[in-house]
Order: structure tokens, then sequence, then C-alpha cells
């Protein structure tokens, strides 16, 4: 499935927030959906690699799964680090419809 233009902006802010280590614009944007703050510190600091941007390219490495209801999208989207490049570790989000918007939100942050 293609990914909406809007979407992949948005999934590289987020990305850029947790790079950055910025929580308050996570909590701010509610992209912590399942996870929350003590989660993505753990889970980055156990991986033991620097956080990096993907490349422009990401976007067609992102595996999603349209919910059967039409509600929304899974997303497993690949990190990149310093030392690795395209790394194990995997965002997943979900992208729920609403009447209004579209909400992104993370559901884990695991190696796959």
């Amino acid at each position: 499935m293609k990914i909406d233009k809007n979407l992949e902006l948005e999934i590289i802010d987020l990305i850029d927030a947790l790079v950055n280590g910025d929580f308050d614009k996570i909590s701010a944007k509610n992209w912590y959906g399942r996870l929350n703050k003590h989660d993505i510190e753990t889970r980055l600091s156990e991986y033991g690699n620097t956080l990096v941007l993907p490349p422009a390219s990401f976007v067609d490495k992102i595996d999603t799964y349209e919910y059967n209801d039409g509600s929304g999208l899974a997303l497993d989207v690949p990190l990149w680090t310093e030392e690795e490049g395209m790394s194990d570790l995997t965002l997943s989000l979900e992208l729920i419809y609403d009447e209004t918007k579209a909400k992104l939100q993370m559901t884990d942050l695991r190696v796959l």
C-alpha cells in the first residue's frame, strides 16, 4: 500500500522526536498510544545504538496492514541507527480513522 505524503511527513516528525528525545512533542501530538516515555527510553537504551533519521527512501520499507473493518492501518516502520544503518528495531504504529481526521499512535517499539 502506498503511504500518503501527509502520513509520511507525520511519521518523519515522530521519528525526529524520538531521535531528539523530544518527549514533550510526542505527548503534545498524542503519539504515545500504548507506550509511555519510560517504555521508549528503556527500549532505546536496551537496544544500545544511536537512533538517527532514516533516508528519504525509508517509506518503501514500511509494512502496512489494513484493518478488515476499514477503521485504520497498522504500520511497521524500520528505524535507522548511526551504527547499523537500517536496524532490526521497528516502530509499530496504528493509524485510526475517525470522522475528523486520522490519528497516529505508537503501539510498540521492538526488535523484529
